[in-house]
């Protein structure tokens, strides 16, 4: 009897604690177990002990937490280890990249005249010559330098337009730069030409004798016929400058100097020609530099970084940048709208567009809201 009541009781009791223990919670962090949120089912669960309601989970061993350490990456952090990111070099390394060739260009630049003089002084019998050809080189690059506006007028301008996205207006002012040039450089032979004697007088050649005077005289005649050319040159040069390109005018001035070098070896050492084969070296070589810069600025000819514009990477825009508007690059309108009277506006579902400052009543619309670059 006492047997049959005891298995009564096992039996009565087994299944409300095993229901009652699939609803215990995690253990908290006093290493107890927590009361589930609903009270327990109503039975004999009822008849438990406070110390058996209380009994703390075992785990084996090998089956706890793993560390954190040890956890799987998120997907999110697979992605951010995976996407590597380039920092865009420093101010001072760009400034460097374009200051150094220029620099080198620069000091390349005198190089052929130094040559002539070398050549000549080497040569010749006299001291005649050297003072003929010192006197018109002086008065050369005295002529030459007055129109180094082309140059440094020209980088800004094209530099701006390009800035402004506005590609077609940067080409029309390289083409403008290069016409005046052109003209400017015929006007200034044919003033050189006609008006040699005065000149040359300013200069003090009639006072160094006849032979100096007459070897003066035909080596201004000669290097007059380059002017043009030395224009062209220098107005290309403000071109690609505006382009971001300081390597190309290094490499033509480098080819045009070796010309020249070879020229004053055949004409000068070889030939004996004296000033007259100089400027015949001189003048040439400064023609072989025009016709490649225009090669250049034509296409047929590469520039030193490839494509003319090439080195330059178009700015990021930050709206689409930042997931609006989709892209991520700003438009030729929204480039040009920096420094015009408009500006890019957002809508509030992300779509841009350019659009005055004002409106006729003098109000941006207040369901767009600006957004400049």
């Amino acid at each position: 009897m006492r047997s049959l009541a005891c298995l009564a009781f096992l039996l009565a009791t087994a299944r409300p604690c095993q229901s009652y223990t699939a609803v215990r919670t995690a253990p908290t962090s006093h290493g107890r177990v927590s009361t589930p949120s609903s009270p327990p089912p109503p039975g004999p669960a009822s008849n438990l002990l406070p110390s058996q309601l209380n009994r703390p989970i075992r785990r084996h061993p090998n089956t706890r937490r793993p560390s954190a350490l040890l956890s799987k990456p998120s997907s999110d952090d697979v992605s951010a280890a995976a996407t590597t990111t380039t920092a865009p070099p420093s101010t001072g390394r760009q400034i460097l990249t374009l200051a150094v060739p220029a620099l080198a260009g620069l000091a390349i630049d005198p190089l052929m005249t130094i040559a002539d003089t070398a050549f000549i002084g080497r040569t010749a019998t006299g001291p005649e010559s050297l003072a003929g050809v010192a006197s018109a080189a002086a008065l050369l690059t005295f002529s030459f330098y007055v129109f180094n506006f082309l140059c440094t007028a020209t980088t800004p301008l094209v530099a701006g337009r390009r800035a402004a996205g506005d590609e077609e207006g940067a080409l029309a002012v390289g083409g403008q730069a290069l016409s005046l040039a052109l003209v400017l450089g015929s006007t200034l032979c044919a003033a050189l030409v006609a008006f040699s004697g005065p000149l040359l007088d300013v200069m003090g050649v009639g006072s160094t004798g006849a032979e100096a005077g007459s070897y003066a005289s035909s080596f201004l005649a000669v290097r007059a016929l380059a002017a043009p050319a030395v224009l062209v040159s220098s107005a290309a040069t403000g071109v690609l400058r505006g382009y971001l390109d300081t390597k190309t005018p290094l490499v033509v001035l480098l080819g045009a100097n070796v010309v020249n070098l070879a020229l004053d070896v055949i004409l000068v050492a070889g030939a004996g020609m004296g000033p007259t084969g100089a400027a015949i070296a001189t003048t040439t070589a400064e023609w072989i530099c025009a016709v490649s810069f225009l090669g250049v600025l034509a296409g047929k000819l590469p520039s030193a970084d490839g494509e003319l514009g090439s080195n330059q990477p178009e700015r990021e825009s930050p709206s689409r940048a930042g997931g609006g508007g989709g892209g991520g690059r700003y438009s030729a309108d929204e480039r040009r709208a920096v420094v015009s009277p408009h500006q890019v506006v957002v809508s509030p579902d992300g779509q841009r567009a350019i659009r005055p400052m004002t409106t006729a009543s003098g109000v941006v619309p207040s369901e767009w809201k600006s957004a400049r670059p």
